[in-house]
């Protein structure tokens, strides 16, 4: 597994990092805790040495996975985490005041079962109603105590992105695939500017850019993209990837590959956070991963070509990362 620099921050993450949202959420269908561990040790013993995790998600339940799995081998990964978001008794609560964040730490740290956490992200905050200063301060404070190693924000938006640099972030984890490139078009510049360590969510679009699915796919109950899809969005979804299939004809060997590449094309990105749900998704995703084909200039310019062409800017099934149901939010 090939490694890269999380901007100026001194962390390295393997290319591609398990993200547990939907392990523990349920948000694509019940996942027990046996397979939920078999996933994270399959990860591992694949190369992966990064994990993406949130209070959120399964109450607390993928922090604490995640500890009992990796054990005594936390100097060898990277935990990344989330605050401000927190789901009791199925209730999603937020609550970004700083008291409250200090909180979050806190729980984390006792989660997982360690000293300190690698990256430490505001979980979507708001774009108004909390003091980003005394945050700010806040993730200073915790640095200088040594419970969090990096400080950055988890973004659903242009405007979140820019309070987010405003802030001091150190870090960004934003949605990026094909279909959803404006984050990165709005702000791509400034990240490199500050040096900005980038993590890319959602690089697969929940599934869709796999390319495996027809007209007839469905999905079982309690998957978030059951409610994000109606019948005919899924449709306009799926006219709009066939105009990328062009791309399977330029020495990419699959669609799942196509994207890979595409999100790690730019060398500001730092890791993708792979929302696999099995093993088997993790070994998919690491033989779309086997070749290091870069993207030559000129596909990546019509590809931008593409993307003007066929992105619709107020879908938001696919203009944003929110998830139908907010309690299941990535």
């Amino acid at each position: 597994m090939r490694t890269r620099s999380l901007g100026k921050t001194g962390i390295k993450l393997s290319e591609l990092s398990l993200g547990t949202w939907g392990l523990a959420s349920g948000a694509y269908g019940p996942v027990g805790l046996s397979q939920f561990v078999r996933t994270l040790s399959a990860a591992y013993d694949k190369g992966i040495r990064s994990f993406d995790m949130a209070p959120l998600w399964g109450e607390g339940e993928s922090e604490s996975t995640v500890a009992m799995a990796v054990g005594p081998r936390r100097s060898e990964v990277v935990y990344v985490t989330r605050a401000g978001r927190r789901m009791e008794k199925d209730k999603t609560l937020s609550d970004f005041s700083v008291k409250q964040l200090r909180k979050d730490c806190e729980k984390s740290l006792e989660r997982l079962q360690t000293d300190y956490i690698d990256v430490w992200l505001l979980h979507n905050p708001p774009e108004s109603g909390y003091d980003k200063d005394e945050v700010a301060a806040l993730a200073g404070k915790l640095k200088e105590e040594g419970k969090i190693k990096s400080f950055g924000v988890s973004i659903g938006s242009v405007t979140a992105g820019r309070d987010a640099l405003q802030m001091g972030a150190e870090v960004i984890c934003y949605v990026h695939h094909l279909l959803n490139p404006s984050i990165w078009n709005a702000l791509g510049t400034v990240f490199k500017e500050k040096e900005c360590g980038l993590l890319v969510r959602s690089v697969l679009a929940h599934g869709l850019l796999c390319g495996h699915w027809g007209s007839t796919k469905s999905f079982v109950k309690g998957d978030h993209r059951a409610e994000r899809w109606k019948a005919d969005t899924f449709a306009v979804r799926l006219r709009q990837l066939s105009n990328f299939r062009f791309l399977l004809e330029a020495s990419l060997r699959s669609m799942s590959h196509a994207a890979f590449r595409y999100a790690l094309s730019e060398a500001q990105v730092s890791s993708l956070l792979l929302g696999a749900k099995n093993p088997a998704q993790i070994d998919e995703a690491l033989a779309a991963l086997e070749e290091q084909s870069a993207l030559s200039e000129t596909l990546k310019n019509r590809i931008a070509e593409v993307q003007r062409g066929v992105w619709i800017s107020s879908a938001g099934d696919i203009a944003s990362n929110e998830p139908a149901t907010v309690a299941r939010e990535q």
